[in-house]
């Protein structure tokens, strides 16, 4: 079963939907094969940043414990609920790479590359593609979830739907 996930790491829905996807990713590890896809929303100051970082992490085989970070310290770099942000998230975002023991060189050059700002437009044009209207958008199999609370209330069946489906 493919669950695709479509976040912006600035948005705090996606920071309480992450707690489903790791139930999700638990519950069904050896049975769904999890998919990250930046979507970073133009109203959130950072959220491209945020998610250059997180590509830059993914480089260094870190991906999934960095974006962990940005969700669980959302508040701290975030601009979230009138609190004060940060203007230049890049030193907190290098500092988040040393704790977790990536080259933080490497980090900060990949920051400002091309090459991690076009994977995250890309990410974002499939988005756009596929019409995701808000963040958090996760698709199981081909079916559209939209929000942390539908997504809690109807993951079960609909991964039990396409392992059914899958086994025909």
């Amino acid at each position: 079963v493919m669950v695709v996930v479509y976040s912006d790491f600035q948005c705090p829905a996606c920071a309480k939907a992450e707690a489903v996807v790791r139930e999700i990713f638990q519950k069904y590890k050896d049975k769904i094969y999890l998919i990250f896809r930046y979507y970073p929303l133009e109203n959130h100051r950072h959220g491209f940043t945020s998610a250059v970082a997180a590509e830059c992490a993914r480089e260094q085989n870190k991906f999934w414990d960095y974006q962990q970070l940005l969700f669980d310290r959302q508040l701290e770099w975030g601009n979230n609920a009138n609190i004060i942000s940060i203007n230049d998230p890049a030193n907190t975002f290098s500092r988040y790479a040393g704790e977790l023991g990536l080259k933080v060189d490497a980090f900060n050059q990949c920051l400002v590359s091309d090459s991690a700002k076009m994977a995250v437009l890309r990410s974002r044009e499939e988005g756009d593609e596929l019409r995701i209207m808000s963040t958090p958008t996760f698709f199981i199999n081909n079916r559209r979830i939209v929000g942390p609370l539908s997504l809690k209330a109807t993951y079960e069946d609909a991964i039990k739907e396409a392992l059914k489906n899958a086994k025909k």
